[in-house]
Parts: structure tokens; C-alpha cells; sequence
């Protein structure tokens, strides 16, 4: 209760620094959204228990207190990060400018539109997947990104994102738009990029993450599929001020006669993401309620949630 009323209270205070934020210098605006971030883990608590819950699930054999080290992290990772897309659309421009391409995603999505007419690129909230979903225009592709309607502190990014489509050729549909939409861009010859790792039941399937079943979206599999265009995998991490972006192609555009490998080529993608995750725990938003509405998500006891979240 008392977390849901500082967030309804930070929420309007975030939009009110809005235009303040767009002039800090970057190393100051970063610093100001950790400082941030870390006071909504402690003392505010906004979302730690979910946080510590979903954590101790994933990493079974750890400590508690390398689960609120990573916890804590996290929190100042995502207040740094959100930062960077709260700026100006030029101060996100030289943040696209710092990628370090080190898997040639440029090369491998030139061949995709020069074989194929097109190609779908997942992704996960992990790094600054703002950027993430960004980078394919950024390099000069035809691209469009799907985005959620958002009424929080997100809504500023995407507003952010919204102004830079006439300087890049990013085009965001949002997801209560048509479906008819995503395969025309893919019929178009652009390139179609979906941050697509949060809970979902609608055209989803449960799908194994960390050892257990989260409901995970069909869509990127499907529209690979449907449009026989390659699949990728695409992760923009983060290194102090820098970032690397990891690319991996997951399928190759064939033909693949049976629906049922929607499914794996789902599972594919979740595992590559799992990966990074994995390496990196405290780049990954673990805010959301991944595994919400399964039985494994519920596996663990209430006495060790007690003891991994105490304190």
C-alpha cells in the first residue's frame, strides 16, 4: 500500500522534472536517476519485493544478500539507463552512437534485406533495450517498433522515441494497433523489432525461463514465419558508458512447414536471452511479473522467500 502511494506520487514528479532533465549534462542526469532509482529500492521499497521474489526464483543458489546486491543494482541500472532516453532526441542520437556493433548486426541485417526483403528482431528488457529497438534505424534501415501505451514513467522515453521518428526511419505502431500493420511493414521490406519477453496469454505459449514456465508471446515466431524472413536476436548491453550490442540469428527465413515450430523457435530466442540475463542479472527488469499466472511461479515456499528477502 504505501509503495502504491509514492508511486502515484513520484510518477507526476518525474514529468514535472521532465524539461529540467532534457538540460543536465549526461554524466549528471545519469547520476541524478541512480540516485533516484536507488532511493525507490530503499527506503521506498517500490516493487522490491517483486524484484527479491523473482531474483531468489532464478538464482536458487545464491545468498540473500547477493539477491539485494543485484536487487539494489538493478534498481540503479534502469534509473541510470532511463535517464539516457529521457533526454533530448540529439543526446539519444550520441547514445546510438556509442553501440559497439561487435557481432556485424549491420552486415547481417544488410543481407537479410538483400536475400530476403526484410527480417524480425526480438528482444528483451535488458541493457537499454530503448536503444535497442532503435539501433536498426539508427544504422540506416527502414524500421518499425512496437510499443506498449504507457501511463508512467516509460510514457516520457516513448514520447522521446515518438519525436525522433521524422530524424530516423522509425516508424512505432503500438500494440492495440492491427496485426495487419506488422505484416505489411514486413511486406513493405522493413525491418520489425518487438521487445517481446513480458507476460502475456494472448497468442502465447508457456515457455521454459530460468527452470520454469512463463507464458511468453508467439508473435515474433509467427510473423518470422508467416513472412519467411530471418529471425534475430538482438541484446544492447551496457559497460560504464558504452554499450555492446550482441546480435544472433535465431532462423534463417525458410520455409517451415509445421505451425508447431512457432514454438521452437520461440524457445530458441528465450534460451539465447536467458544467456545474457544470466551473465548479467542486474541489466535485466525484473520489476515486471514474469511468470505471473503459472504453478511453477509459485513453487517456492513462503519460508524461503522470508529468508531471501529479509532485512
Amino acid at each position: 500500500m504505501i509503495s502504491r502511494v509514492v508511486r502515484r506520487a513520484v510518477i507526476p514528479a518525474a514529468w514535472g522534472l521532465d524539461a529540467l532533465w532534457r538540460t543536465m549534462p549526461e554524466k549528471v542526469s545519469r547520476a541524478a536517476g541512480a540516485f533516484l532509482s536507488n532511493a525507490a529500492y530503499r527506503p521506498m521499497g517500490i516493487r522490491r519485493r517483486v524484484v527479491e521474489e523473482q531474483l531468489a526464483a532464478s538464482f536458487p543458489d545464491v545468498d540473500s544478500t547477493w539477491i539485494q546486491e543485484t536487487a539494489r543494482g538493478c534498481y540503479r541500472h534502469f534509473g541510470g539507463e532511463l535517464a539516457t532516453v529521457l533526454a533530448n532526441p540529439s543526446r539519444i542520437e550520441q547514445n546510438l552512437a556509442k553501440i559497439s556493433d561487435l557481432d556485424d548486426a549491420a552486415g547481417m541485417l544488410e543481407g537479410a534485406m538483400t536475400l530476403d526483403g526484410g527480417a524480425v528482431i526480438v528482444t528483451g528488457h535488458i541493457g537499454n533495450f530503448w536503444l535497442a529497438a532503435a539501433y536498426a534505424a539508427w544504422l540506416g534501415f527502414p524500421t518499425t517498433t512496437i510499443a506498449q501505451r504507457q501511463h508512467s514513467l516509460t510514457a516520457i522515453s516513448d514520447r522521446r522515441f515518438a519525436a525522433m521518428q521524422e530524424r530516423m526511419e522509425l516508424e512505432i505502431v503500438y500494440r492495440d494497433s492491427h496485426s495487419r500493420r506488422l505484416v505489411q511493414a514486413l511486406h513493405d521490406g522493413r525491418i520489425l523489432v518487438l521487445v517481446a519477453d513480458q507476460h502475456t496469454r494472448r497468442g502465447s505459449a508457456p515457455v521454459e525461463f530460468f527452470g520454469r514456465p512463463a507464458w511468453t508471446t508467439l508473435g515474433p515466431a509467427r510473423l518470422c514465419l508467416g513472412a519467411r524472413v530471418p529471425l534475430f536476436l538482438a541484446v544492447n548491453l551496457c559497460d560504464g558508458e558504452e554499450y555492446h550490442f550482441r546480435f544472433e540469428k535465431i532462423h534463417g527465413g525458410e520455409v517451415v512447414a509445421e505451425e508447431t515450430d512457432q514454438l521452437e523457435l520461440t524457445r530458441r530466442w528465450v534460451l539465447a536471452l536467458e544467456r545474457y540475463v544470466q551473465d548479467h542479472p542486474e541489466q535485466y527488469f525484473w520489476f515486471h511479473r514474469r511468470w505471473k499466472g503459472t504453478r511453477a511461479a509459485k513453487a517456492w515456499t513462503n519460508e524461503h522467500l522470508h529468508a531471501m528477502v529479509k532485512g
